[in-house]
């Protein structure tokens, strides 16, 4: 029996120093882990996954800003500044994406950086009219329209893309179609005056001859943005499908806020709430300042969320 208890005590005394190896071990290894990791990430944060050459920055730019991907694109043109001499053009890219972005402030710095490296291009005036115009700063905009036409008076895209779609915005709808048939007339192959006519017509309810100017800017170019304004157009018209099939070719190609939003109000016109929902808060997440929150606010307030639809109102007048 004394035999026995002292194998016991023996085995009991063996378990213990295997768990408390076993245990000791574990947390050895839990340690190695974590220090691996650790190592792993900081070799990851000092390596520049971007390459170095100044054409396949560009082209890496380009397709970025093709599929959307506008965080990546702005990273891309911030190195490409340090690298490349030619810093108007980046400028000009980067301040494009700020505002399709929303954050107006930053592209105003970048198109005036590019304006006090080259004073005289009527270009630059002319997208930060647009700017403006997008900013709700109407003077302003007409003045750097002004501007832009003192350097080149037939600059087509300064009448349709400045100042047809700054008359439109102001309620002007016949100095725009002024303007646009002023485009067309200078650029009859641009797709940029039949689009802003179309847009005109819209909002004149002449629905047929929108429609044929929407569709001749199409077929000029296919992946202009004239797909937005025939998506509009025909949710207005309650032709769902065809506003459906318009927005979604155009998101496919590239998404962009007021696609989203068009989308958000026709999946909240047709009850589909959770399609409608994630359309606006994508449309936030590209540029807050393109109808997203007003659009949460409508689906909050038709689902009953009073407080939700509260805030998303607010938001939208904190932006706009």
């Amino acid at each position: 029996m004394i035999v026995l208890n002292t194998m016991l005590s023996k085995v009991k005394r063996n378990v213990a120093k295997i768990f408390f190896l076993l245990i000791l071990f574990i947390v050895v290894e839990l340690v190695m882990l974590v220090s691996f990791e650790r190592s792993q990430h900081k070799k990851a944060e000092n390596i520049d996954p971007l390459p170095n050459s100044v054409s396949d920055l560009t082209v890496l730019a380009q397709n970025y800003f093709k599929d959307g991907r506008y965080k990546q694109t702005i990273e891309v043109y911030q190195k490409l500044l340090k690298l490349n001499s030619n810093k108007e053009n980046i400028y000009v890219q980067l301040a494009g994406v700020y505002r399709i972005l929303g954050k107006y402030e930053d592209s105003e710095v970048m198109f005036k950086k590019a304006l006090e490296i080259n004073p005289k291009n009527d270009g630059t005036y002319t997208d930060l009219g647009k700017l403006y115009r997008n900013w709700k700063k109407y003077d302003k905009a007409k003045e750097a329209f002004k501007k832009a036409l003192e350097i080149n008076p037939s600059n087509p895209l300064t009448y349709s893309y400045g100042l047809g779609y700054l008359y439109r915005d102001m309620g002007r709808l016949s100095d725009a179609e002024e303007s646009f048939k002023k485009t067309i007339a200078l650029s009859p192959e641009s797709e940029w005056g039949y689009m802003g006519m179309g847009d005109v017509y819209r909002r004149t309810k002449d629905y047929k001859k929108s429609e044929e100017m929407f569709k001749k800017a199409l077929s000029i170019n296919p992946d202009s943005d004239a797909h937005i304004g025939l998506g509009y157009l025909y949710l207005e018209q309650d032709r769902d499908k065809e506003a459906e099939d318009v927005f979604l070719e155009s998101f496919n190609k590239r998404p962009k806020s007021d696609i989203c939003t068009g989308l958000g109000n026709l999946y909240l016109k047709q009850k589909r709430y959770k399609e409608a929902e994630e359309m606006f808060k994508k449309s936030i997440e590209i540029n807050p300042r393109n109808g997203g929150y007003k659009g949460l606010a409508n689906l909050y307030t038709r689902l009953g969320k009073i407080r939700e639809a509260d805030e998303a109102l607010k938001k939208d007048a904190l932006f706009n």
